[in-house]
């Protein structure tokens, strides 16, 4: 046999079993197996995003965290944007993450973590122009010597506390820690809003700060020697003039001057669209008053703190958080703040939320948010919609629950007694000395 004939021979056998082989191999039709609907799903860490439709182009809904085991009402096969399943967890709800465990227990209770979450205790410090506080990121970054060389108004939630190198440091809920003797725990604010029973409660003054009584006694004002504790609100008769100073008559005689408190009256008719029985808030930026409306009826009365750049107009909740972060490392007046609580953003980054850091309210502590105590800062975030659902650590407005109606009037102005802000002065250019 030559050689030629001995590799023909081989070739030909070699497509002979190629050939049986693939017969034999036909292919099947993939059929994609639809998951399972589980009874319940359990977010294992951090918190996992939550559309209104089940693919990653959809708006967001919300974000869910550990807070139960969530019902499942259906599911989808991976795909969309996600190589998970998609859990629906109710009326515009869709989740898909590989932290989203499936389980084969029957649903629980969810936490509502705006309840269940207690704020504080909280504690940080104001530094000077040219000091700084080392805030470390994590134990590791602490063992390094890596920190954040923060200025400014600074304020974190503590959870615990370490020993380390002779040293007690204090534990954020973020992970980071300070040296415990340079900062100081914050005291919670006394002010709480007043609720009103009827309309005709209004108006009302409440004392910006601790105000001397006058009495009127020929035209001229004279110290009685009483005084008005600071938040303290009381009803109001008439405003006047006195001697040329505006004056704040008092039911049963007393006379407050006007700079000295915040005057809360009924505020305008309501923005068109408003039903007899919608909750929204009327924010009044003269006088640095929250009114909780229901319609037309003024429900709750709250003093704020705002900035001169807080915007006016009409807008709508956008979003709401039980807490969020905030910084402003550089500039005139920066600020590393932690754990602000029950935040409510109605106009981009301009919101409600509580405020641990000062005791000013009333005045002009804010870099435009409307600060609140604590306890009305809650109320406002219950008082808005969309409502945050069980399990939810934010919610976003959607067709079927729309954000709650903010309107801003007036006019900022800064009362005679606060501090103006410095003007930027720009520096003379020396005449140049070359000829």
């Amino acid at each position: 046999m030559s050689v030629s004939s001995f590799w023909a021979l081989l070739l030909a056998g070699i497509l002979a079993l190629w050939s049986t082989t693939a017969s034999a191999r036909v292919p099947t039709p993939r059929t994609s197996r639809k998951p399972r609907l589980p009874p319940s799903v359990e977010v294992y860490k951090g918190q996992i995003r939550v559309r209104v439709q089940p693919f990653a182009a959809a708006p967001i809904r919300g974000y869910i965290t550990k807070a139960g085991r969530f019902p499942v009402h259906a599911v989808r096969s991976p795909g969309a944007g996600c190589k998970h399943p998609w859990y629906k967890l109710g009326p515009e709800a869709w989740a898909c993450s590989g932290w989203l465990l499936p389980r084969q227990s029957k649903p629980t209770a969810l936490r509502r973590l705006e309840t269940t979450w207690r704020p504080g205790p909280f504690f940080g410090v104001r530094t000077g122009r040219y000091k700084r506080l080392a805030f470390y990121r994590s134990l590791p970054a602490l063992a390094r010597g890596r920190s954040l060389r923060l200025r400014g108004t600074i304020g974190f939630e503590a959870h615990s506390r370490i020993l380390l190198r002779r040293r007690t440091y204090l534990v954020s809920g973020g992970g980071g820690l300070v040296d415990a003797s340079l900062v100081k725990m914050y005291r919670r604010t006394s002010l709480v809003g007043i609720a009103l029973r009827r309309a005709r409660d209004l108006p009302l003054a409440i004392a910006i700060r601790s105000a001397p009584l006058f009495k009127i006694v020929g035209g001229r004002l004279q110290p009685t020697g009483a005084r008005v504790a600071r938040y303290a609100a009381r009803a109001v008769k008439r405003t006047r003039q006195v001697g040329g100073q505006a004056v704040v008559v008092l039911t049963g005689g007393a006379v407050v001057r006007r700079l000295d408190v915040a005057l809360a009256i009924r505020p305008p008719a309501p923005p068109s669209g408003i039903g007899p029985r919608q909750q929204w808030v009327d924010v009044d930026l003269a006088e640095r008053i929250v009114l909780a409306m229901r319609g037309n009826k003024p429900v709750r009365v709250m003093l704020t703190s705002l900035g001169i750049n807080t915007p006016a107009g009409v807008f709508r909740v956008e979003r709401k958080l039980v807490y969020k972060d905030m910084h402003q490392r550089y500039g005139a007046d920066p600020f590393y703040l932690e754990a602000i609580p029950y935040v409510v953003f109605f106009k981009g980054d301009f919101g409600f939320h509580g405020a641990y850091w000062h005791d000013g309210f009333g005045s002009r502590l804010s870099h435009g948010c409307p600060n609140l105590s604590m306890a009305d800062a809650r109320f406002v975030f219950d008082w808005l919609g969309p409502r945050l659902p069980a399990g939810f650590f934010s919610v976003r407005p959607t067709k079927l629950q729309k954000g709650g109606v903010v309107r801003v009037r007036g006019r900022y102005a800064l009362r005679a007694w606060e501090p103006r802000p410095k003007k930027k002065t720009q520096k003379k250019k020396r005449p140049s000395r070359r000829r």
